[in-house]
This record gives structure tokens, C-alpha cells and sequence, in this order.
């Protein structure tokens, strides 16, 4: 990412990418048990980061190359940010549906005088929808397709 402040955290965030290993690994029985945990949201952003990863790689793409994770010393996250030459691509990964104010963040990304374009909730919705001018809701069951 060109251009950004030395006031984002350089720490990276790291990710389990197989969320089933890791599910049993903490000794989780069921699947039901995964759903209702307070762990519930870092496993549904784990899988959806490993899903785009891998799909980054079935097309030959290294995803280090475009995504970040964006965090800065005010500690404003944005869970994803996809960068190529047309801009910024906030994405924020949300359990359930309807979050409230999922892209609350995304306005910290306008002090880098980059393009920032619409960005993605990804969460739990039947279809892809607009949430508002700078943001469209993406259903999880569309990854990978």
C-alpha cells in the first residue's frame, strides 16, 4: 500500500486457515457449540479470509501482493483491505446479519489521498445489496464461486 502513514500498527494479524483443525484442536464437540461460542466471529472472519485467499491462489496470485489488514494507533480496524492501481477496497467480515454500522472504519482510509473505492461487508445476507454509498453487503455463501 503506497503511501501510509506511520501511524498504522505494523503487526501483522495472522489467521488459522483451516478452521475445522482448529475447531478441534480447542476440543469443540459440535458444530453448534462453534456457532453460539464467544469465538464465534474470529472463526467466521478466519474462514472467510481463508476462503479469499485460497482463491487468490487458484488464480495464480500471490494475496500478500493486494490484501492487508488495517489497523492503526487509534485503533480503528478494517478487517481486509484488497489494494491494486484502481484504489483502496475496504472489506469488513461480519457474523450474522445486518451488522450495525459495519463500515464505520472505512471513513479513516480518506487521510491517505488514495482512491478509495466501494468495499464489501461480507456477512450472512441472501444477496448482494447496497448498504450505503460506500459499501455493498456480500452473502458469505458466494465465495469461492
Amino acid at each position: 500500500m503506497a503511501n501510509v502513514s506511520n501511524r498504522i500498527i505494523k503487526a501483522p494479524k495472522l489467521y488459522f486457515m483451516d478452521t475445522g483443525l482448529c475447531a478441534y484442536l480447542c476440543k469443540w464437540p459440535d458444530a453448534g457449540m462453534l456457532e453460539n461460542c464467544a469465538m464465534s466471529g474470529a472463526f467466521f472472519e478466519s474462514y472467510v479470509v481463508s476462503e479469499i485467499v485460497k482463491n487468490f491462489f487458484a488464480f495464480n496470485r500471490e494475496p500478500r501482493d493486494f490484501l492487508f489488514y488495517y489497523r492503526d494507533i487509534d485503533k480503528k480496524e478494517i478487517d481486509l483491505l484488497y489494494s491494486d492501481a484502481e484504489g483502496l477496497y475496504p472489506i469488513e467480515i461480519k457474523k450474522g446479519f445486518s451488522p450495525k454500522n459495519p463500515t464505520k472504519n472505512f471513513s479513516v482510509l480518506q487521510k491517505y489521498k488514495q482512491d478509495i473505492q466501494p468495499g464489501l461487508v461480507i456477512d450472512s445476507c441472501e444477496k448482494i445489496m447496497p448498504l450505503n454509498e460506500s459499501a455493498w453487503s456480500f452473502p458469505v455463501h458466494l465465495l469461492g464461486i
